[in-house]
């Protein structure tokens, strides 16, 4: 067993928890909302050993399996909703926001390791890992669907104006 102190951290959908152990180690514990989709789970996986392998100078959290040597296992909440579970090794130092905030970014710094790990998912794929994230810019066409939800005519006019700029003038050179 292991014997921590847990702090919350901020998550979208997932319940995440900084643990700090006895021993002095630190992990993520991630406990994910009912409807994750474990395909999406089994894709994690492989891309974070695929980075781990090949994403030379680039930090990767590792992934620590249970005693049965599982990296992700299921248990019910208090609603009898099931919740994936894993940890994962933490990685010590700043986020970028903060650092931002500070003007203390070293933009040439982030553009190798962006390149870097652009080097090593090259080429990766999974069935899983073809999601529609409605905050990716490659996915602004799929907002269109969402206009009617604008009440305010003029909001509803600007928010087309921009999705028709994208139509017209972003989409191809994003997409190549």
């Amino acid at each position: 067993g292991l014997s921590a102190t847990a702090s919350p951290l901020p998550g979208e959908r997932d319940l995440n928890f900084r643990m700090d152990a006895e021993d002095g180690r630190s992990f993520i514990l991630k406990i994910y909302a009912p409807e994750t989709d474990h395909g999406w789970l089994e894709a994690q996986d492989q891309l974070l050993a695929r980075l781990a392998d090949q994403a030379d100078g680039v930090p990767v959290p590792p992934l620590h399996a249970d005693i049965e040597g599982r990296n992700t296992f299921t248990l019910h909440d208090a609603n009898g909703q099931p919740r994936a579970i894993r940890c994962l090794g933490w990685l010590e130092g700043r986020l970028w926001s903060e650092a931002r905030q500070q003007q203390e970014l070293d933009f040439s710094q982030i553009g190798r390791i962006m390149g870097r790990l652009d080097r090593a998912v090259a080429g990766f794929s999974h069935p899983a890992a073809k999601r529609e994230f409605l905050w990716d810019i490659a996915q602004a066409p799929a907002h269109r669907r969402f206009l009617d939800l604008v009440v305010d005519a003029e909001i509803r006019r600007i928010v087309t104006s921009i999705l028709d700029h994208y139509d017209s003038d972003l989409a191809t050179p994003l997409a190549g």
